[in-house]
């Protein structure tokens, strides 16, 4: 059951955390383990903790009240005026959907959004049921193999949102945005931890981020080149943006629309194929867990990929997916200025400061996870998900800025498991598979496993 939510008293600080070094604070600890700062957090403190990174000072919310204070009851205190994103958009991104605030984010969400409503992914399905498809010919093939779940996944995923969002199949690019994506995860993760400033742009990482921020945005440049030419609506996000018209019939920026394509290419792909691979990995380490999806699968699918429909009948499948990203959440954390004087359970927060929520720790916090480390898909039953706090679970964020992509997401991540889980067994190959904390979370040095076909 849910811990009793304590209050403060307003002129009480958050209890501080001082770190290994005097001076940088706990930045070396951040930058070196991540996934073990967070912990000892986690270990010592329920509910707010102050700590320092070189000169900034950071709140990190624990407790999910905490955590619905900023993402939704006074989320327009919160704004995304922090180093993270300004480095991501600046680098990468640009101002699409994940590095943009304020009113142009607003009329950038209110464009999109009609991509990602019911309807349209009633009808993305079948589209994921024709990519899981091949791709379950080309596992046919490869029987008894050992593959990297990461790289397997992730061509799968980019295949499926370069068809659905942009109307193009990216089968053949796969490799090349791939290892530009390795490495643009990697150096902005590098650049992050470095406390250097953004305008200092002479590192070496720094050419290597470019090259890799160049190569991901010649790719989507290709795709909107391609379609400059069609007037007829295609159905996708890509139709959308380009006949989008402004109050003075003016279509929207070559660049802006270059963002919102690179986001949700590289965000619409890479989070799904992380949490599809660490589905995997848990699944090959608990037998009893993949042989009771696959019973269902067979039940409820008779031997056919699952569409739109069947996706809400496959409860272990949701279930799994949802313990999956519990546990290894493909967006670890999420950053906020607090915009005037706040106060958060009772602990005042100046206004300027930086708020850090990071789902790697609520998702593990012991008030509200009986033995959090366990992997235990039932967690996630009716009954068990109404006992809990909303902000228990954030996958995906939550407020105004929860994620648009989320059905799409689970409906994806659904449709790819429970139909890889019906023809196939997956091995485990690793006694250990440590995380990766870049700006999403990944397996360290892939996750390679055993695939086994079943017996029909």
């Amino acid at each position: 059951m849910p811990a009793v939510q304590t209050t403060h008293s307003s002129a009480q600080k958050a209890p501080f955390y001082k770190g290994s070094s005097w001076i940088l604070g706990s930045l070396l600890e951040m930058e070196k383990d991540p996934a073990a700062f967070m912990e000892r957090l986690l270990q010592s403190y329920d509910d707010v903790v102050r700590f320092r990174l070189a000169t900034e000072s950071v709140h990190l919310c624990i407790h999910p009240e905490a955590i619905s204070h900023v993402l939704h009851d006074n989320h327009m205190n919160y704004d995304k005026q922090v180093f993270d994103y300004k480095m991501m958009g600046s680098r990468l991104l640009g101002k699409g959907l994940l590095t943009n605030d304020g009113p142009s984010w607003l009329k950038q969400r209110r464009l999109s959004q009609p991509a990602f409503s019911h309807k349209r992914i009633n009808a993305y399905s079948s589209i994921m049921q024709r990519c899981t498809e091949d791709f379950l010919k080309e596992w046919q093939q490869k029987d008894g193999q050992e593959l990297d779940m990461s790289v397997e996944m992730a061509a799968l995923t980019l295949r499926i949102v370069g068809l659905t969002l942009f109307g193009k199949d990216l089968i053949h690019e796969s490799a090349e945005i791939g290892h530009a994506l390795s490495d643009a995860n990697q150096m902005l993760t590098r650049r992050l931890f470095s406390g250097i400033p953004d305008f200092v742009r002479f590192m070496p990482l720094d050419f290597k981020l470019k090259k890799a921020a160049n190569q991901l945005r010649n790719v989507v440049d290709e795709i909107i080149e391609e379609r400059k030419g069609h007037e007829e609506d295609y159905d996708d996000l890509l139709s959308i943006l380009m006949m989008a018209r402004d109050e003075n019939d003016r279509g929207m920026d070559p660049v802006q629309m270059r963002d919102e394509v690179l986001t949700l290419l590289l965000a619409g792909h890479e989070t799904t194929a992380n949490a599809l691979t660490w589905a995997l990995h848990l699944l090959s380490l608990h037998p009893e867990e993949q042989e009771h999806l696959s019973s269902e699968c067979r039940t409820v699918c008779q031997g056919q990929v699952p569409d739109f429909q069947k996706t809400k009948e496959l409860e272990a499948a949701n279930r799994v997916v949802q313990e999956t990203m519990r546990l290894y959440p493909p967006a670890w954390s999420i950053a906020r200025r607090c915009k005037k004087d706040d106060e958060i359970m009772g602990y005042p927060i100046k206004s300027n400061s930086l708020v850090f929520l990071s789902q790697l720790v609520t998702h593990r916090h012991p008030d509200f996870w009986e033995r959090p480390e366990l992997f235990r898909p039932a967690r996630f039953s009716a009954d068990e998900i109404k006992s809990r706090h909303q902000y228990a679970f954030f996958p995906f964020g939550g407020g105004p800025r929860l994620c648009i992509g989320a059905d799409f997401a689970m409906m994806e991540a659904v449709i790819i498991l429970s139909s890889l889980m019906m023809e196939f067994r997956v091995e485990p190959l690793r006694e250990k598979v440590d995380m990766e904390l870049l700006i999403t979370l990944r397996p360290k040095d892939g996750l390679p496993l055993r695939i086994q076909r079943r017996s029909v």
